[in-house]
C-alpha cells in the first residue's frame, strides 16, 4: 500500500515535470544570475507512514503486531535557496525547508476479554536541509535532484480501552534525524518568479518505549484476578511529499 502511494506520487511528479518540458519548448531565452537568492512558498501533498511493531505478549493475549501507519494531509511551507551556477549548464544549490505537517493516524487492536488498545502516531514538522544539484535543459527549464539530512517531530500514542472507556495512556515522543532525497524541475516563470514541482522521500531513526499496564479479568460474579504486563513498542517514521512551489528571485 505504502509503495502503491510513493508510486502514484512520482507518476504524477514525472507528469507535472514533462508539462513543464512542453512549456520550455515555447519559452524565449531568459537571463538567469550566476548566484541567486529564492525564498518560496509551498503546496505540500503529505504522507506520513510508521513501520510499527507492538508486543503485547506478557498482558496474556499474546498479540505482536507489525503494521503500517498511513496518514495524508495538504499544508503550506516556506523555504530558503542559496545558489550557483558552476556553467552555463549546471547549477549546485543549497536548500532550507519547514513543512508543519500535523499529520496522525489511528489503528486498534482488541486485547483480551473486554480490553482493547489504539494506536496514533502523530508528525508535527520536520526541517531539511538539502543539496540541490541541477542541469539546464532548456532556455527556462531546470531539473534537479534533492539529497540531505533531517530533523523530524513525532509522538506516538498508545492508549487502552475497557470497552469504550479510556483505561491509561502510553505516549513516546522524539525528535529523529533522517535522510531526505528526491527529485524535480524547475521553471523560470520571468525574471524573478520560478515555479516548481518536486517529490521527497524521508526515512527516520526508529524510537522505542515500554510501559507497564494492568488487566483486570472478571472470573466470576464474586472473583476477578488482576495483572498486569509491559507493553513494548518499536517505531520507524517515514514520510513522501509532492511540493508544488512558488519561488521568488531576491
Amino acid at each position: 500500500m505504502l509503495q502503491y502511494l510513493n508510486f502514484k506520487k512520482i507518476v504524477l511528479s514525472t507528469f507535472l515535470i514533462g508539462f513543464l518540458g512542453y512549456g520550455e519548448l515555447r519559452a524565449e531565452p531568459t537571463d538567469i544570475p550566476t548566484t541567486r537568492t529564492l525564498i518560496g512558498i509551498a503546496i505540500d501533498y503529505g504522507d506520513t507512514q510508521a513501520h510499527l511493531k507492538d508486543n503485547y505478549e506478557t498482558l496474556g493475549q499474546g498479540i505482536h503486531s507489525n503494521k503500517g501507519h498511513i496518514s495524508k494531509t495538504f499544508k503550506i511551507s516556506p523555504s530558503l535557496e542559496f545558489g550557483t551556477w558552476c556553467t552555463d549548464k549546471f547549477y549546485i544549490g543549497l536548500h532550507a525547508g519547514w513543512h508543519h505537517m500535523v499529520s496522525k493516524h489511528k489503528t486498534r487492536n482488541h486485547m483480551k476479554g473486554l480490553y482493547n488498545l489504539t494506536d496514533q502516531l502523530h508528525l508535527k514538522n520536520y526541517f531539511e536541509l538539502l543539496l540541490k544539484p541541477g542541469y539546464k535543459v532548456g532556455k527556462r527549464l531546470m531539473v534537479y535532484a534533492k539529497c540531505g539530512p533531517s530533523l523530524g517531530s513525532f509522538r506516538h500514542d498508545t492508549t487502552q480501552f475497557n470497552r469504550n472507556q479510556k483505561i491509561d495512556t502510553f505516549n513516546v515522543e522524539s525528535r529523529k534525524y533522517g535522510l531526505i532525497v528526491g527529485f524535480g524541475a524547475e521553471y523560470q516563470i520571468s525574471p524573478r518568479y520560478f515555479f516548481s514541482v518536486d517529490f521527497t522521500y524521508g526515512y527516520y531513526q526508529r524510537f522505542k518505549g515500554s510501559k507497564t499496564f494492568e488487566i483486570i479479568e472478571n472470573v466470576n460474579d464474586f472473583i476477578s484476578l488482576k495483572g498486569s504486563g509491559v507493553v513494548k513498542k518499536s517505531i520507524r517514521p517515514s514520510h513522501s511529499t509532492l511540493s508544488l512551489r512558488i519561488s521568488y528571485l531576491l
